[in-house]
C-alpha cells in the first residue's frame, strides 16, 4: 500500500474522530438542544399566528442560555453546531427574530447574532445576507430611545466592519465585552 494513502487514511480517521469528540461534548449537546427548541418555538409561533406572553420567559431562558453558550464554550463546538444544515439554525433565528415582537426577546436575540459573528466569517455574511439588515433599519426607524438606536446600529455595523478587522484569536472575545456592555446599560 502506498505510505501516502495510508497518510490520507490517517488524517481522515483522525478528523472523524475529533469531529465525533467534539459532538458529544456537553457543549455541543446542550447547544443543539437549545437550538433545536428554539426552532420548535418559531415553527410553533409561525403556526399559531399570535403569542402566548406566557411563554416569553421560558423563551427568554433559552436565548438566554445560547448567549451564554455562544459566549462561553469552545468557539470551534460553537461554530460545528451552528454550521450544521447551512447554518439553518442561526437562519431560523433569523426568521424568530422578525416575527417576534417582544422587544426583551429580541435584544438578547441582538446579541445572539453579534457573538455568533465572531465565530466565522460564513456566519457573517449569512446574517448580512439575510433579512437581518433589513429588520434592523426598520427597528432603527420606529424606535425613538437613544440606547436602542445605538444597540441597533451597532449591530449592524459591528459585524460589517470587524469582519474585515478582527483576527481569529480575537474573534470570540470582543462580541462577548460589547454584549456585556450593552446589557450593563439597558
Amino acid at each position: 500500500m502506498d505510505p501516502r494513502n495510508v497518510t490520507q487514511v490517517d488524517e481522515q480517521l483522525t478528523y472523524t474522530i475529533i469531529q465525533d469528540i467534539l459532538d458529544s461534548t456537553e457543549d455541543s449537546v446542550v447547544l443543539t438542544d437549545v437550538l433545536n427548541k428554539l426552532v420548535e418555538i418559531k415553527e410553533d409561533a409561525q403556526q399559531r399566528s399570535w403569542q402566548l406572553h406566557e411563554d416569553e420567559h421560558i423563551i427568554l431562558d433559552l436565548v438566554e442560555k445560547l448567549r451564554a453558550l455562544l459566549s462561553d464554550a469552545d468557539s470551534a463546538i460553537c461554530n460545528r453546531v451552528l454550521a450544521r444544515d447551512g447554518y439553518s439554525a442561526m437562519d431560523a433565528l433569523v426568521s424568530y427574530y422578525q416575527m417576534e415582537t417582544r422587544w426583551s426577546i429580541r435584544q438578547v436575540l441582538l446579541e445572539v447574532f453579534v457573538l455568533s459573528c465572531g465565530l466565522h466569517p460564513l456566519l457573517i455574511t449569512s446574517l448580512l445576507n439575510s433579512v437581518l439588515p433589513q429588520e434592523l433599519g426598520r427597528d432603527i426607524l420606529s424606535d425613538s430611545d437613544e440606547f436602542t438606536i445605538t444597540s441597533l446600529i451597532s449591530c449592524i455595523l459591528i459585524p460589517g466592519v470587524c469582519s474585515l478587522l478582527w483576527s481569529s484569536s480575537s474573534a470570540h472575545y470582543f462580541p462577548a465585552q460589547l454584549c456585556a456592555t450593552t446589557r450593563a446599560r439597558s
